[in-house]
């Protein structure tokens, strides 16, 4: 019943206007005929609950049905959703003053709210903080922030026109650790490890490194960063990364530095600080940390209590066509997952 479901959301939900173009990506990869991979994306959406993009992304066209039956699609991802984070919490997390504000060791930088901050206490912080990230309280990837200077700045007027544009959070700004400054110096490139929590204890499913492109403040997947998976015994980087459109790069194309064989600082805290989090929202128990590395060690950047199933199955990093969904079932298998009233 839940495949129907999911598929009739879908339905409703779709884009058609994306799949000709999804459909001739498949079939230039492929060389398959246009009209089999329609209908084998119909296949998969109904089967193993995939959009048509994720048909492509996963080069699920390339895989037989025991590969396709490993990938964590996203209809397979909201199940876990559904059954391990109850909804009216969410807010710990979409709430980015709420997240900073529960997870306040873990978080470790100064920050402000400028909803109920006064003009005093703006000047306050800015004297402390020239330089601070401004961000909507509530944006999702990347969205709306932005890195402020002060110093050439009338406190008065940045006051009201950081609230009139609605980038209420300010932040102290990280000091990114010197190792990921060599990958790239112009945002912080943040570690995402994935949790899930059962019979209180948090496992760790996923690891991955996101990193920006030179001039953009943020590294996130969908404004032009890459994405590149970590050994999670090890923290070492044994792939490639890749970007939004698929390019594959071995070097960061600004920089020049291997993504092959860099090891990831302070990884064991990485690993630590992950775990620890998990526990803290005992009603959300499947989170996607993002992480930053700083000379004093890691430090909390934000969690997502829906965590994207994308950045971690895509095709130039899977050469073996074995999706993330193994790893999910060695924790909790999808059978034993049951939607939370």
């Amino acid at each position: 019943m839940s495949k129907i479901k999911y598929l009739l959301r879908r339905l409703f939900r779709i884009n058609l206007k994306g799949m000709p173009e999804r459909i001739n990506e498949a079939h230039k990869r492929s060389g398959k005929n246009r009209l089999f991979i329609f209908f084998d994306m119909i296949n998969c959406a109904i089967r193993y609950q995939a959009g048509y993009i994720e048909y492509v992304i996963y080069g699920m066209y390339d895989m037989n049905a025991k590969q396709r039956e490993t990938v964590l699609t996203a209809g397979k991802n909201n199940r876990y959703v559904a059954a391990l984070n109850k909804k009216s919490d969410w807010d710990f997390f979409e709430n980015k003053i709420k997240f900073l504000n529960t997870f306040r060791a873990e978080t470790a930088r100064d920050f402000l709210d400028l909803t109920c901050a006064t003009l005093d206490e703006f000047k306050a912080f800015i004297a402390k903080h020239p330089t601070f990230m401004a961000k909507p309280f509530d944006g999702i990837c990347g969205k709306g922030i932005e890195k402020i200077d002060s110093l050439e700045q009338n406190a008065d007027d940045l006051y009201q026109s950081l609230k009139s544009s609605g980038q209420t959070l300010l932040e102290e700004v990280i000091i990114q650790h010197p190792e990921l400054n060599k990958l790239n110096p112009s945002a912080i490139n943040t570690i995402r490890i994935v949790t899930i929590v059962k019979d209180n204890l948090p496992h760790v499913v996923f690891a991955g490194l996101r990193c920006g492109r030179a001039g953009f403040v943020v590294d996130n997947f969908v404004a032009g960063g890459m994405t590149v998976p970590i050994d999670i015994e090890t923290g070492v980087i044994n792939n490639v990364a890749v970007d939004k459109v698929g390019n594959v790069f071995d070097i960061h194309p600004d920089t020049k530095t291997p993504f092959h064989g860099l090891k990831l600082p302070d990884w064991d805290a990485v690993i630590a600080l992950a775990k620890t989090a998990a526990l803290r929202v005992e009603t959300v128990k499947y989170v996607g940390w993002d992480i930053a590395s700083t000379p004093t060690g890691p430090i909390l950047v934000e969690g997502n209590h829906f965590p994207g199933q994308v950045l971690y199955q895509l095709k130039a990093q899977t050469p073996d066509k074995i999706g993330m969904l193994p790893a999910y079932e060695a924790v909790i298998p999808m059978k034993d997952l049951v939607p939370l009233k």
